[in-house]
């Protein structure tokens, strides 16, 4: 089992729609594997991108271009996908991470590649080799960037959502945090799900206690 990333062009209209009604996004999320125009799918390699942009993987990562991959806003904090909230960039933030990434070049990426260094840190998947990693990741980059470069053209925002291979059995209403760890018991999940509840709670200022139900 792994966990999926996967990321929706959208306009700001869309994203309103969303927000206020996020059952629209559900029935959008239907799409996913149909609507290759909107859609973008990065795998399982998505720490791996992490990694090239930060230095780090999910857990210690840092910084404004980690938001490419996990953005530090819900669209709901109940609207969980199987790993987490449906995490969205508006259009303003989009344009300011293309022009970015717009610096970044095959070279400058290779120079932060080091598949011996993401295997100690325990960068997901777990699996890195040397040429043909670098090049699949390369690939999967110059896709995020291409996708970006369409999203900042049309002045889109942008959903992600994470999700695992299998799809979730039918769920009691809890916090996604405990939703995540009852149903996915492989400490890889619980590794992401962790981190994104760091995330959140340092962008936001939520408290980790609530998330738990606890005070």
């Amino acid at each position: 089992m792994g966990i999926i990333a996967q990321y929706l062009r959208v306009s700001e209209d869309e994203l309103t729609l969303y927000q206020a009604k996020s059952v629209f996004l559900e029935r959008r999320m239907e799409t996913r594997n149909d609507d290759k125009e909107h859609w973008l799918d990065i795998d399982k390699v998505w720490d791996g991108i992490i990694y090239l942009l930060t230095g780090n993987g999910l857990e210690k990562a840092s910084g404004k271009l980690l938001r490419v991959i996990i953005g530090t806003r819900y669209i709901h904090e109940c609207l969980d996908f199987g790993c987490g909230p449906a995490h969205y960039l508006e259009a303003d933030e989009v344009q300011e991470l293309h022009d970015e990434l717009s610096t970044w070049d095959k070279t400058k990426l290779h120079e932060r590649f080091d598949a011996a260094h993401m295997r100690t840190l325990g960068i997901l998947p777990e699996n890195w080799g040397d040429d043909d990693a670098f090049e699949y990741l390369f690939d999967l980059f110059m896709r995020i960037k291409a996708f970006y470069h369409k999203a900042a053209i049309n002045h889109e925002a942008i959903v992600g959502v994470m999700s695992s291979e299998q799809e979730p059995e039918e769920q009691e209403s809890v916090p996604f945090l405990k939703q995540c760890l009852k149903v996915f018991s492989s400490p890889i999940v619980e590794k992401v799900v962790l981190s994104l509840t760091v995330i959140a709670t340092l962008a936001t200022g939520w408290q980790v206690g609530a998330l738990f139900g606890m005070g």
